[in-house]
């Protein structure tokens, strides 16, 4: 396989462009670029522009609502839970993280929860958000069930061993 490289102002704009296109607002579309290009700069490609085609194709299949209006279902002076109501996943991300940054500058501390939400790339990007206002933050999600758990023994066929996610967990 062949590499180019291309020059982040480059690629910032044609991302930008890209989920512009989709209708999400250029502000909203710098949002998902800025999380998917970190992810590429701290070397984690499997979270960074190589995700536009699963993006397409959800965004494309409904599985993502670009005009999804999310919603703060519970709120309490240190917590809230947010219906993602589908969006996409780093602006889901992204607005969690501000909220809790809210609330622990005001309270000391500041949890958040999404729900329905979709993939959101790379969890150290959120928490380094929170690293920058001079607090501690903590990026986690759920992830699909793909792993098959590292005690199962291939020569003891008759043990259940349930497959789990990876549960990412960045502070």
């Amino acid at each position: 396989m062949d590499y180019r490289r291309l020059d982040y102002e480059s690629l910032r704009t044609l991302c930008t462009q890209v989920f512009h296109g989709y209708g999400f607002s250029e502000d909203e579309a710098r949002e998902i670029t800025d999380a998917l290009l970190a992810a590429d700069l701290f070397g984690i490609e499997s979270h960074g522009i190589q995700r536009l085609v699963r993006y397409d194709y959800e965004i494309n299949s409904g599985m993502v609502d670009i005009h999804a209006e999310s919603e703060t279902v519970h709120e309490t002076p240190l917590s809230a839970t947010v219906d993602a109501k589908n969006a996409m996943g780093q602006l889901m991300g992204v607005r969690a993280m501000k909220m809790a940054i809210a609330k622990a500058k005001k309270s000391g501390i500041g949890l958040i929860t999404v729900r329905n939400s979709n993939h959101f790339g790379m969890a150290g990007y959120y928490a380094r958000m929170a690293a920058k206002e001079g607090l501690i933050g903590i990026g986690m999600t759920n992830a699909e069930a793909i792993m098959v758990p590292t005690a199962h023994d291939r020569h003891e066929p008759h043990r259940i061993c349930h497959a789990r996610g990876p549960g990412p967990l960045r502070v």
